[in-house]
C-alpha cells in the first residue's frame, strides 16, 4: 500500500462537519478521495474503523457479482486520514434511487453474509463500559432530566429489549447504508463510509435503520420505506422471530434520534438538526405500536 502522503494537494472540499472533512485530493498523479478526521472530535479509532470496514467488507464480496453496488478500493490510511479510491460521481435524491436497488441490495447482503453458525449479536454483549445497549440507552435519556418520552413507553421499550434481544442473530452490517452514503457515476452505484460496518450487527439493522429513520424523520415517504422492508422480509422469508427482531431494531433507532437530536455535535453522529415536538411525537407513537404489537402496554 502506498504510504507517500506528505504531498497530498487538495482539489476541492466535498463536504465536511464537526466529524470529518472529505475532499478530492491528488495524491502520486492519481484523483483520490481523502477522509480526514476533525481534531479533537475524531481520531485513529474512527480512522481505523473504517480501514477496516473496507478491508472486511471486500473479503467478504469479493467472490460475489451480483450486489448491486461497489465499495472504492482503500488505498492508504494512517491516525488521521484515510484515502480510498476516486469515484466521478454525485450522491443521488432518494426519490432517484429505484426500490428495487434498495431491495436487492438488502437481500444480497444477507444471503451472502449468512453464517453456517448463529451468533448473538453484538447487543447480546456488555460494550466497553459493561453496559448492555437497554443500559445505555437508559442512562443516556434519562440524563437529560427532560421527559423526552412518557416512561411507561420508555420502560416497556427497555423492557421489550431487554427480553428479545437474543433473538437478534449476528450479520455483517453497514449500519449506514442510506441515500446519503451513496455516489452515482451514471452506471452504477458505489457505498462509501464504512465507519460502522461490522460483522455483529442484528440482522435486519440496514434495512430497519434506513426505512424506520425516513419514517421518522420524513414521513411523506412512510408508504415507500414500509413497502421496502416488506419486500425484502418477503424475498428472504419471514420466520417467528421475525417481527420481534425488528422490533428490537426499530425500538433502538427510535431512542438513538432522540439521543442524537439531543446532543448535536457528537462524537458518534453527524446530527445537527435539533429534536423538534413532531418528530419526537411520532418517535413516541411509533415506539407504542411497537411495543403494543408484543402486549406490553395491554
Amino acid at each position: 500500500m502506498k504510504n507517500d502522503t506528505a504531498n497530498l494537494k487538495t482539489i476541492r472540499v466535498i463536504r465536511q462537519n464537526h466529524r470529518f472533512a472529505v475532499s478530492e485530493v491528488g495524491w502520486l498523479g492519481e484523483r483520490v478521495f481523502c477522509k480526514q478526521s476533525q481534531p479533537g472530535v475524531t481520531g485513529k479509532d474512527e480512522i481505523l474503523r473504517e480501514a477496516n470496514g473496507l478491508r472486511t467488507f471486500d473479503k467478504l464480496t469479493r467472490n460475489f457479482n451480483d450486489i448491486p453496488f461497489s465499495a472504492p478500493k482503500l488505498l492508504y490510511h494512517d491516525d488521521v486520514k484515510i484515502l480510498t479510491q476516486f469515484i466521478d460521481g454525485w450522491t443521488p435524491e432518494l426519490a432517484d434511487v429505484p426500490d428495487d436497488f434498495f431491495v436487492q441490495s438488502f437481500v444480497q447482503m444477507d444471503r451472502y453474509f449468512r453464517s453456517q453458525k448463529r451468533r448473538r449479536s453484538r447487543w447480546s454483549q456488555q460494550n466497553k463500559d459493561g453496559e448492555y445497549i437497554w443500559q445505555k440507552l437508559e442512562r443516556i435519556i434519562s440524563g437529560f432530566n427532560l421527559e423526552v418520552i412518557p416512561p411507561e413507553i420508555f420502560r416497556a421499550s427497555l423492557d421489550f429489549l431487554r427480553n428479545n434481544h437474543s433473538l437478534c442473530e449476528a450479520r455483517p452490517m453497514h449500519a449506514d447504508f442510506t441515500e446519503n452514503n451513496l455516489l452515482y457515476d451514471g452506471d452504477k452505484y458505489w457505498l462509501v463510509d464504512f465507519e460502522s460496518f461490522r460483522d455483529d450487527w442484528p440482522r435486519w439493522y440496514d434495512v430497519v435503520n434506513f426505512t424506520y429513520n425516513r419514517e421518522m424523520e420524513r414521513p411523506e415517504t412512510a408508504k415507500r420505506m414500509c413497502n421496502i422492508r416488506r419486500l425484502v422480509i418477503e424475498q428472504l422469508g419471514e420466520e417467528p422471530t421475525t417481527q420481534r427482531e425488528i422490533a428490537c431494531i426499530k425500538i433502538v433507532r427510535g431512542l438513538s434520534l432522540i439521543i442524537e437530536r439531543m446532543t448535536l455535535g457528537g462524537r458518534n453522529h453527524a446530527v445537527i438538526v435539533p429534536l423538534d415536538n413532531a418528530l419526537r411525537q411520532r418517535i413516541i407513537k411509533s415506539l407504542a405500536a411497537t411495543i403494543n404489537g408484543g402486549g406490553l402496554l395491554s
